[in-house]
């Protein structure tokens, strides 16, 4: 056992280098989350981490100094250890040379003794993220003719060695003799139950994962021409390291640090084939007597720490839509996607593996919340940034909703290039020791999309129907529902009238007002579903409970619920028209100027022109006056006043429907009852004649009652106009 040979570490510099890294972190926009370190315990510590990058011991370094106070030590390349004040730096902050004299054996020696030591098991850096072949662990080879090579034991063997030191530091305890422990081991310093912890605490291999999910895509080819201007003469893999590295640190990535359960040495080791030291000077340096012991244990060891540290990454966006693409091509043969149709096969995966227990999903998509975006945005950009970035490699090609496949997707290039031409095999790669996700992924890629239509409605179904129920609770807490809504649950609840069978059919999205509820067009969705539609009551976000609840969203808020309301009735129908009161026609509007397929627009009590003086202030006004007392002829079914928020988000819905009129193209049909807001009626007239749409029509209802779409008596020409608009649709639709 030797500890003279291990430089002293210098723990004053530690805090400055902890100072370094988080500014070039914070720089970068480096986003670090950690995962179970705080149940983890340290001391007689190998931290065995993958490798993927060169700043991955400068990072683990720096969460194990803020989380835990524990300055570990590490090997790195012998290069930077060249004389010099560099190299002294290094040395002192607790780097060892990889070709350090009698390496293992210090080591083994300070972890023994209750030290932390950071290593790469795998022996070399992993670009090319293929870790998994074969249900067998590999690593890219330098040397050998094999490109693949086992991952080396080298870490289970220290880990082991350090453990028989800890054994024989144990006996000298145990006889007492404190004399030996001080002058083998140094560990005079310490008090009888310190040097008892210290001495009786196993050797521990901690795995490690660390995943990196970029949130912007580099230019690399830009980053490569600073490179060269500052380093002209740098051989080719340095270059490579300096321009992945350096732009993924720049352009802003999440880092996910996964800390998993130790594995005790002990339990790998017995002592009868164990070598037992005769005595602490002459023993401890011989070697193990049963040589193919050793390397059988240390390969059991192996397999084990390599399992725990690449079954623990967490899965991303990239990795589940790499695999998709790569899987359609190699394994079914595919040129080319409809975007669509990815954007599904990713939620569908995602909902799966959410539901699975051992996988770790990247934040934003862990939650319904944070992949439901899928099923009714047109455009995500988590994904499409990714698409554009491999479409800049030559990977595929994108012309509008069709993606196009290359032929460089399945190749293999060069393992020192490979992250800066092929991200989507990198992004694969990474995830094949997880099995059960990559079957998962090719289990989904296999089904028809008419298979799956009904399960993306139900999911749509079952996120507006908790958003209700939450945020219902929520304001039901402290008495802050609206009076109206007071035991009243049913009217805030968003409502599917059932029509003709799936996939058939004309369906109909009702859109409520600002203030109002799903029940005000209950009786109108009752009314169409009974003519053979499915029709669809939403609920805008922040309705149906409190105008405080309303006062927390925005209009586009409010135009998410739409647009997850028409990709709800989609999957259950052929075509879908949307009708819309007051607001709502606001967001129909708007709807229809993004959606060309849509059937057709029915525009209840339309403005876009401003209602009240207020409006050009409620920006202002908000500040000094939340809220505003509403005007509306039959309350049961509004708030009893509006946030004068609210009041500015119309505002601002207004000027975005005024600027995308001329892209509203479907067939439109405004109804505006004669006696009703006068004004209205001029804004209406205006509104019907600035719609470029040539397949439009105005009616003036004669209604009893402003509040024409609530069923019964003065509903029914209001009714019949809707219903013959909609048949007129369906028929047009089958000529």
């Amino acid at each position: 056992m030797d500890l003279t040979m291990l430089p002293a570490l210098e723990k004053r510099y530690y805090p400055f280098l902890n100072v370094i890294v988080e500014v070039l972190l914070r720089l970068g926009r480096v986003t670090i989350r950690t995962h179970a370190i705080k149940d983890r315990r340290f001391g007689s510590t190998i931290v065995a981490l993958n490798h993927f990058t060169r700043f991955e011991v400068a990072l683990v370094g720096k969460v194990l100094y803020a989380e835990k106070n524990i300055i570990p030590r590490y090997l790195a390349d012998s290069g930077l250890f060249a004389p010099g004040i560099l190299g002294r730096f290094i040395t002192s902050c607790g780097a060892l040379p990889v070709n350090f004299p009698n390496r293992n054996t210090v080591m083994a020696s300070d972890l023994a003794v209750g030290g932390t030591w950071v290593i790469f098991p795998e022996g070399s850096m992993i670009k090319d993220k293929k870790i998994y072949e074969k249900n067998t662990f590999v690593v890219y080879s330098y040397e050998s003719e094999n490109p693949y090579r086992p991952p080396r034991t080298g870490t289970a063997i220290i880990a082991m060695e350090a453990q028989r030191y800890k054994e024989e530091l144990r006996e000298l305890f145990e006889r007492g003799e404190y004399g030996r422990l001080e002058e083998v081991a140094g560990l005079n310093h310490l008090s009888t139950d310190t040097l008892y912890r210290q001495v009786f605490e196993d050797v521990r291999i901690l795995p490690v994962n660390i995943s990196y999910f970029p949130r912007n895509y580099p230019d690399h080819a830009k980053v490569e021409r600073i490179i060269n201007s500052l380093m002209p003469k740098i051989d080719n893999k340095l270059r490579e390291e300096l321009v992945f590295d350096g732009a993924l640190l720049t352009y802003g990535v999440d880092i996910d640090v996964r800390f998993e359960q130790p594995l005790c040495v002990k339990d790998f080791v017995n002592h009868p084939w164990l070598y037992r030291l005769r005595n602490v000077f002459s023993g401890l340096d011989q070697p193990e007597r049963d040589r193919d012991t050793t390397r059988r244990r240390a390969s059991k060891i192996m397999q084990q720490y390599m399992r725990r540290i690449y079954f623990s990454t967490t899965v991303n966006l990239n990795h589940i839509a790499s695999e998709l693409i790569l899987q359609a091509v190699r394994t079914i043969g595919r040129e080319e996607m409809l975007l669509p149709e990815l954007r599904h096969r990713i939620f569908l995966v995602l909902d799966e593996l959410a539901r699975m227990k051992g996988v770790f999903i990247h934040r934003a998509l862990a939650s319904l919340k944070g992949r439901i975006e899928f099923l009714y945005e047109r455009k995500v950009p988590l994904l499409d940034q990714y698409l554009a970035f491999c479409a800049l490699k030559g990977l595929l090609t994108q012309e509008g909703e069709v993606l196009r496949f290359s032929p460089a997707i399945t190749s293999e290039p060069d393992f020192q290039q490979i992250r800066l031409v092929n991200p989507i095999k990198v992004a694969s790669n990474e995830i094949q020791p997880l099995t059960q996700v990559v079957e998962v992924i090719k289990r989904v890629l296999r089904r028809e999309p008419e298979s799956y239509r009904q399960q993306l409605h139900e999911a749509l179904t079952e996120f507006e129907r908790e958003a209700f129920e939450q945020a219902y609770a929520t304001y039901s807490e402290g008495q802050r529902l609206d009076k109206v809504f007071i035991g009243r649950e049913h009217l805030g609840r968003p409502r599917l009238f059932e029509g003709r069978r799936l996939g058939r059919g004309l369906g109909v999205l009702l859109i409520h007002g600002i203030t109002a509820c799903p029940g005000q067009m209950a009786a109108l969705g009752a009314f169409l579903a009974e003519r053979g539609h499915h029709v669809y009551c939403l609920r805008l976000a922040g309705h149906g409970t409190s105008a405080q609840h309303l006062r927390t969203k925005s209009w586009r808020n409010w135009y998410n619920t739409v647009k997850r309301g028409y990709a709800l009735l989609r999957y259950i129908s052929e075509r879908v028209a949307v009708v819309g009161q007051a607001g709502g026609s606001m967001l129909g509007l708007l709807l229809a100027a993004e959606r060309s397929e849509m059937a057709g627009l029915i525009s209840v009590s339309t403005s876009v022109e401003l209602r009240t003086q207020l409006e050009p202030l409620a920006w202002i006004l908000q500040y000094f006056q939340p809220y505003l007392a509403t005007r509306h002829v039959d309350r049961s079914f509004h708030y009893a006043e509006m946030p004068t928020k609210s009041l500015a988000e119309v505002a601002s819905l207004r000027r975005q429907v005024r600027r995308r009129l001329p892209e509203v193209r479907c067939p439109t049909l405004f109804l505006q009852g004669r006696h009703g807001f006068r004004p209205g009626q001029a804004e209406t007239e205006s509104l019907f004649h600035a719609l470029p749409s040539t397949r439009k029509e105005l009616r003036l209802i004669a209604d009893e009652r402003r509040t024409c779409l609530l069923g019964g008596e003065g509903c029914e020409a209001m009714y019949a106009s809707i219903a013959e608009f909609l048949e007129a649709l369906e028929a047009g639709s089958e000529d």
